[in-house]
């Protein structure tokens, strides 16, 4: 996946794409679909089906999110969100303290390198015997 920007979450769960990248991506007056994937939200441009979570891109590049969705990924007013271009469409994903192992939010967190791992795969990958010990 490329990263292309950042959008911010506005008080009524709209983000803004930026005119570059409407234009760039052609996504402009677009109808598309959302889908939940783990902590990101899977956004293409509609092929016609119509399914529960379709829509439009307006002129002004505001998208509205829907807020099942703001709350299972815990995305709430003025946090950013990364965009992401992939194969299958866009990739809209919370830019809070994520699992880069099983994508977990919202838990204990220990920050690496600038990425985060939950206690829970820190446990797994070091075993519980070297938690333990004082650092």
């Amino acid at each position: 996946m490329k990263f292309l920007d950042f959008v911010k979450v506005a008080p009524n769960g709209r983000v803004l794409f930026s005119k570059n990248i409407r234009k760039t991506h052609q996504l402009e007056s677009k109808q598309v679909e959302l889908s939940l994937e783990g902590s990101m939200i899977h956004m293409q441009i509609a092929q016609g089906n119509i399914t529960e979570h379709l829509r439009t891109i307006n002129y002004q590049g505001r998208l509205s999110i829907p807020i099942s969705f703001r709350k299972k990924i815990n995305w709430e007013y003025q946090d950013y969100i990364e965009m992401y271009k992939g194969v299958n469409g866009f990739y809209l994903r919370g830019n809070k303290n994520i699992c880069i192992f099983c994508d977990r939010t919202g838990l204990e967190m220990t920050p690496v390198y600038g990425k985060y791992i939950c206690d829970h795969c820190l446990q797994t990958a070091l075993g519980k015997k070297y938690l333990m010990q004082p650092f």
